[in-house]
């Protein structure tokens, strides 16, 4: 993890709440306000400590993933612009005293339990700007693991509003354990890419819905987690667990449409409905406005010319790719079954000087599995992303079009030329007859290297098209792709 700017403040106070005025930024007065709504004022705060970071990022560094980062900070885009010198993270916690209670006329504390002297109690608050997550299965599983929740995630989830005051068989009296008043987290956008690599049937025959995820791949999927409080929790133990249990009903109810976007297969007709739907409610909410439809119209238009055209652009990119992967593994596979391990030494090596997006190099006489195979496009398994390295210009797209182009044309002749001489000092009456065989062996494997040749500088030409529409995007897949 990576932590950049950050600022850690610790107040004493001698105010009642809600504190001072200037004490906190905009935002986090907007957030005190709404959370301290209908609480007691004559709790005095004692301590007020806050936190705050400008950035942060987690890195992935576990070695069957390719993604650079599991998450991050969201870029601008369309539909999303940070402001400047906002912080990602803001963070307060304030120290409560409970005012002593007459023993005579005993009354309960927030706690329900009869006091005599001062208590202290907390109050929390947190809120997060827009949060870029990019999810590989196996980085997952990792986390769940360390935060011991893997055993728990499929349990049933209890509605925020049944969650007890106190945690059962905590003793209220015990001071050892700090008691929450109430945590308050604003609501949290995030976009999320998810990589599934396995799905646990077992668990999908028990109606588990959360493992129904693992059968889809999620590409820019919006999440919108709404605004959760917690109110009377003992101590830290199971806190993740509680932010668990309210938002996952909420998850379920509204925020299906948003992940379904998400989906691949799904994410292209979600793109073009959505450009028509807005072509013809722009113009319609422009006139309600002021009137003007012409103006109206030319916004609707040029954003529906800019999206189906990048929508298609990675269409068309994400055909390139798969179609690129597979006759490579094609070309693998005739190798191998030739035997001709130098043709697939010399396709490594020249990959590897000539090409943004080149495979690992395999051992002689090494053939792929179709589903490793099959990995390559997204790549993982230690192997480069074909997304990786991108083009920043159209200029540079060509360049490395037309060098991709050439070095695979430079291999298909080479290997004629090789496997045609390759007899010559041999003698006799079957030399050409051998000569024959050895060029009709080599030939599929041969006759492959420009077609990859040409996807991948259709692949390249089409990302430098995009980046130079959307420098933006380079951005974006410099984040999630390791280089």
């Amino acid at each position: 993890m990576i932590i950049k700017a950050y600022d850690i403040c610790v107040r004493l106070h001698d105010f009642r709440f809600p504190g001072a005025p200037g004490s906190t930024s905009a935002s986090s007065s907007s957030l005190l306000s709404d959370a301290t709504h209908g609480l007691e004022e004559r709790h005095r705060i004692v301590t007020s400590a806050q936190f705050s970071v400008a950035n942060f990022e987690i890195l992935d560094n576990i070695e069957t993933s390719v993604w650079r980062k599991f998450a991050g900070p969201m870029r601008d885009d369309a539909t999303y612009h940070r402001e400047t010198g906002s912080r990602l993270v803001e963070f307060r916690c304030d120290v409560v005293e409970i005012p002593a209670v007459n023993t005579a006329g005993v009354a309960p504390t927030s706690r329900g339990v009869p006091t005599g002297p001062k208590q202290h109690e907390l109050r929390c608050l947190l809120s997060v700007l827009p949060l870029r997550f990019y999810i590989d299965q196996d980085a997952l599983d990792f986390l769940l693991r360390f935060f011991s929740l893997s055993g728990t995630r499929s349990a049933p989830a209890p509605a925020a509003s049944s969650l007890p005051l106190a945690r059962p068989g905590s003793d209220p009296a015990d001071g050892s354990k700090p008691f929450f008043q109430y945590i308050h987290i604003a609501p949290l956008h995030c976009r999320v890419d998810y990589k599934p690599k396995r799905v646990n049937y077992k668990l999908l025959r028990q109606n588990n819905l959360l493992e129904m995820v693992n059968l889809f791949h999620l590409e820019n999927a919006a999440v919108r987690l709404e605004r959760l409080r917690l109110v009377g929790l003992y101590g830290w133990e199971g806190l993740g667990q509680r932010v668990l249990d309210a938002w996952l009903p909420y998850l379920k109810r509204t925020q299906v449409v948003g992940v379904a976007a998400g989906i691949a297969g799904l994410q292209p007709f979600f793109t073009y409905g959505a450009s028509i739907r807005d072509l013809v409610a722009t113009p319609v909410a422009q006139y309600q406005k002021d009137g003007r439809v012409f103006r109206g119209a030319q916004r609707a238009v040029k954003a529906f010319a800019k999206k189906t055209t990048m929508e298609s652009i990675r269409l068309g990119t994400r055909f390139a790719v798969s179609t690129q992967v597979l006759l490579e593994h094609a070309h693998d596979l005739v190798t191998s079954q030739n035997g001709d391990t130098s043709v697939s030494s010399d396709r490594y090596r020249a990959d590897k000087d000539h090409s943004a997006g080149a495979r690992a190099h395999d051992p002689p006489g090494h053939a792929p599995s179709r589903r490793g195979a099959a990995r390559t496009a997204g790549g993982y398994g230690g192997e480069p992303s074909k997304f990786s390295q991108q083009p920043e210009s159209l200029k540079e797209g060509f360049g490395l079009a037309y060098r991709s182009l050439s070095t695979n044309m430079a291999q298909f002749t080479q290997t004629l030329f090789a496997a045609s001489g390759s007899e010559d000092a041999q003698s006799g009456h079957r030399r050409r007859a051998r000569r024959q065989k050895t060029v009709l062996e080599v030939l599929p494997a041969a006759v492959l290297r420009p077609m990859i040749g040409a996807t991948e500088a259709i692949n390249k030409t089409l990302l430098g098209v995009q980046n130079t529409l959307d420098p933006k995007k380079r951005l974006q897949m410099e984040d999630k792709y390791k280089g």
